[in-house]
């Protein structure tokens, strides 16, 4: 057994040091009500949607969750976190990772830390921790999961507030869980947070009034009816279903009676942590509520960040040390707070291990690339042939294929180093990757080809890129959002001067960026660029209106993506609905569409597309 006390976590020199960096999200999933656990991947949270004018509910009442995930699959609550990672991300190597935890953990160290922070109630607490090789798996322990409120019990109006509030899209969903990967204090984490809702473009909402014309220009992907699937090994129900939702579109709720405002400082650690961007304050008078706003807190939050960082350099030191005990107690340990010593106790756990068995062979996958910085351009040359293959032959599922290393770098941790003595040509054997045979026969002519091969559908073109990104291949070639907008001008005709008639725009080149672009949407990693949702929207318009240029699967799921991730506004769905997207009767390559440009001359060569902003 070890003690931690309070005193022993200040460490002024590495306050420079803490906060949270290199956000990606991750996965996503819904518990829904089955007659076994059961989880919808990616799900959705619900979406945003209060009525016009003041609201009055009920009081709270009936069964309540504290921790669903322990509640509805209490052999193992950490299991339906790394079944939605592995479903969406089935190559995810998680050996790089050194902290798996909830949020909930994270907030009772840090109320541990800082018992007088505002909003903070320091009581008891308990969490089990784990080592896996060099993962650290934090396990929430609560009193009870699961809690009845009865008819002459009082605990607020946020539960039935945020229902009438808010449409689900999954069918018996009882609450959205997301999975999100950061590093802190030089420490990889994944960190799982329930999310209560989601708003549809920037910090706007839309009403109940048009909810559902709101929901429609959202082009929900349901996939309702698929049938269940699950990892080998599972007693967890998994069903493919829902959407997509960015993380910065993703909200806090929180209800308080009108007299008591919340000021963001109860707020900031739950919103840092599962770096949660937006916020809605609901205040009630007897129930009745006032329409609240949805408030983009992420400055206040970098504020409170840098204003705490002697509280998170001791949060950092705090998780060291409990990892350093874990590995001096034979990997498994539980830590509690007892109130009347005021410190965590550290003791030696004998319990059931935290993952069912099968998920441990995770921990012992071969190495895969899962830096996006490692990716090799499609035009860079081998710089050293005679120690590495260019090409190799590999056997992906049933097919075998002659690939190219520079292209997919991914391989070139299965190949050792040529010697001249080598005379084995067998071919590498590699698992089945998702839609592996398309990126394999559509990156031989460009990335515009992908659009061709792929099903027209969102949901693949997500599997899509997920793959790219597993292979290493360098689809953005260092391209950013002004660069895609010059590659898509020079696909425009233009005319000589001296009157030799039209010159040919480069309609290739055009068009492969309209698949980078698609790439930018759809991509987990944070690309800077995206912020301004101005330039986002007129790359989009471009290609939906250059229809001369782009083929309809291009500009439908530049489109679809578009508002996927940004929503759009009043002004933008009427520029857009100029635009009307219509499949023809033959849908061919991307490289050879031939259909007539709307550039006819001279005189329209130089007018813009329609924009609610100058790119």
């Amino acid at each position: 057994m070890a003690e931690i006390l309070r005193s022993e976590l200040q460490n002024p020199s590495s306050l420079s040091s803490v906060g949270i960096t290199d956000v990606k999200d991750l996965s996503s999933y819904n518990w829904v009500n089955a007659p076994s656990p059961t989880i919808v991947v990616p799900g959705s949270p619900p979406f945003w949607a209060p009525p016009r004018g003041p609201l009055r509910v009920n009081k709270d009442s009936g069964s309540v969750y504290v921790d669903q995930n322990a509640a509805r699959h209490p052999e193992s609550p950490l299991e339906p976190l790394f079944v939605a990672l592995f479903t969406t991300l089935p190559f995810y190597d998680i050996r790089g990772t050194d902290v798996v935890t909830d949020r909930n953990n994270i907030l009772k160290l840090l109320s541990f830390i800082e018992p007088d922070a505002p909003g903070v109630r320091l009581e008891p607490f308990t969490f089990n921790v784990e080592i896996s090789k060099s993962t650290a798996l934090f396990l929430r322990v609560e009193e009870s999961n699961e809690e009845t409120i009865g008819p002459g019990e009082f605990r607020g109006f946020g539960h039935q507030f945020q229902t009438a509030c808010t449409r689900s899209h999954i069918p018996e969903s009882t609450g959205h869980h997301r999975i999100i990967s950061c590093r802190f204090g030089e420490m990889n984490f994944i960190i799982r947070h329930d999310c209560g809702a989601y708003t549809g473009n920037g910090v706007e909402s839309y009403t109940s009034g048009d909810g559902a014309s709101a929901l429609k220009s959202l082009s929900l992907n349901s996939n309702a009816g698929l049938p269940h699937t699950g990892l080998t090994g599972s007693r967890l129900t998994t069903q493919r279903g829902g959407k997509d939702v960015p993380l910065d579109r993703t909200l806090l709720i929180k209800t308080r009676v009108y007299n008591k405002p919340l000021d963001i400082q109860e707020l900031a650690a739950r919103l840092w942590i599962s770096q949660t961007p937006k916020l809605i304050r609901a205040y009630h008078k007897h129930g009745t509520f006032t329409v609240p706003e949805v408030e983009d807190v992420s400055a206040k939050v970098e504020s409170w960040e840098m204003q705490n960082r002697a509280k998170l350099s001791a949060l950092s030191t705090l998780i060291h040390k409990i990892l350093a005990i874990a590995k001096r107690c034979g990997d498994r340990v539980v830590v509690r707070y007892i109130p009347s010593s005021d410190k965590l106790i550290v003791s030696r756990f004998e319990g059931n291990r935290m993952l069912p068995e099968y998920l441990y062979s995770k921990w012992n996958t071969e190495p895969i690339l899962s830096n996006p910085s490692q990716a090799t351009p499609f035009t860079t040359k081998e710089s050293r042939p005679d120690q590495l293959k260019s090409k190799v032959s590999v056997q992906v599922g049933t097919a075998t294929y002659d690939v190219d290393l520079k292209v997919m770098p991914y391989f070139k941790s299965y190949v050792k180093p040529q010697q001249p003595s080598d005379q084995d040509s067998s071919p590498l054997k590699h698992d089945s990757i998702p839609l592996f045979d398309e990126v394999f026969r559509g990156l031989s002519k460009g990335p515009r080809e992908l659009f061709r091969l792929v099903p027209n559908r969102l949901s693949e073109h997500r599997v899509l890129c997920n793959t790219l990104k597993l292979l290493g291949v360098d689809v953005l070639e260092g391209r950013t959002l002004r660069h895609i907008m010059d590659d898509f001008r020079s696909g425009k005709d233009d005319w000589d001067p001296d009157g030799w008639g039209k010159v040919g725009g480069l309609k290739s080149v055009a068009r492969d960026s309209a698949f980078r672009l698609l790439y930018m949407f759809l991509s987990s990693d944070s690309v800077p660029e995206l912020r301004d949702k101005s330039m986002a929207y007129n790359a989009a318009l471009f290609v939906i209106s250059h229809r001369g240029i782009f083929r309809y699967r291009a500009r439908s799921m530049v489109l679809a993506a578009f508002r996927e991730r940004f929503g759009v506004s009043e002004k933008q769905r009427k520029n857009l609905d100029k635009w009307p997207l219509k499949e023809s009767s033959f849908e061919g390559s991307e490289e050879s569409a031939t259909s007539v440009s709307e550039d006819t001359g001279p005189e329209g060569y130089f007018n813009d597309y329609d924009s609610d902003y100058s790119f």
